[in-house]
């Protein structure tokens, strides 16, 4: 009986050892996301909660929570270039005290002006009292960071911000930031509408797509074995 050869060639070994465990980690990456949608789901069961029942080092996504709040005064911030119905505006943001620490909630949208320099006409409340809140991931812009974020020029207390972290407004507000939120009710406070929405993907989703990333990695590795298996035989031959 002769013994196989096995000769996939070196270029076939570098794509299979970079892809190969790239499609197996992608594949449990989308298996724990539907752990974690599985968990989250669990957790959104309909029972508002409060921000003392939240842990904010690891807040639960999309969950709703009851809050009461007072405003920190003197300081609006402007989220840039969000749109609503085709019309460029702001995402306005506000940063409320609560007895667990301070969050960062967010108002809805408002229409901006073509003349930069002129800001919204803005009614803000300057407390929250039993309010339904979600909470809803940090609103970052892949293509700026915080330090793209600017004091108006017209307006000290207003900050037009591309976008913002935890730390970035802890640091400026010199308050312990735990997360962000979003006013259910909006424009009943006189900002609104709501423009962002939450988008979760379903836990079957996840494990369809891990399965898809499986699965290629199996075929890659069976290419490899038959690919090496034929380079050999030819290379005898």
């Amino acid at each position: 009986m002769r013994a196989l050869s096995f000769r996939p060639g070196l270029l076939l070994w570098v794509f299979t050892l970079i892809f190969l465990p790239l499609f197996v980690v992608l594949g449990f990456w989308q298996l724990n996301r539907a752990v974690e949608k599985e968990q989250m789901k669990a957790m959104n069961d309909g029972v508002v909660r409060t921000a003392g029942q939240i842990d904010w080092l690891a807040p639960p996504l999309y969950a709703d929570i009851e809050v009461n709040s007072v405003a920190i005064p003197d300081l609006t911030l402007l989220l840039d270039n969000k749109t609503y119905n085709g019309q460029v505006g702001y995402e306005v943001f506000q940063l409320h005290k609560t007895s667990q620490g301070t969050l960062a909630v967010s108002l809805g949208w408002v229409a901006g002006s073509p003349d930069r320099t002129q800001l919204p006409n803005l009614v803000v409340p300057d407390r929250l009292i039993n309010q339904k809140v979600t909470i809803r991931p940090t609103p970052t812009n892949p293509l700026f960071g915080v330090d793209a974020n600017m004091r108006h020029e017209t307006d000290s207390q207003t900050w037009v911000v591309q976008t913002l972290t935890t730390q970035w407004l802890s640091q400026l507000s010199q308050q312990n930031v735990l997360g962000f939120v979003q006013l259910i009710d909006a424009e009943a406070f006189g900002v609104g509408p709501v423009v962002w929405q939450p988008s979760v993907m379903s836990p079957a989703k996840h494990r369809g797509y891990a399965f898809q990333w499986f699965g290629m990695a199996i075929a890659l590795l069976g290419m490899f074995i038959y690919a090496g298996l034929r380079s050999g035989k030819q290379s005898k031959n």
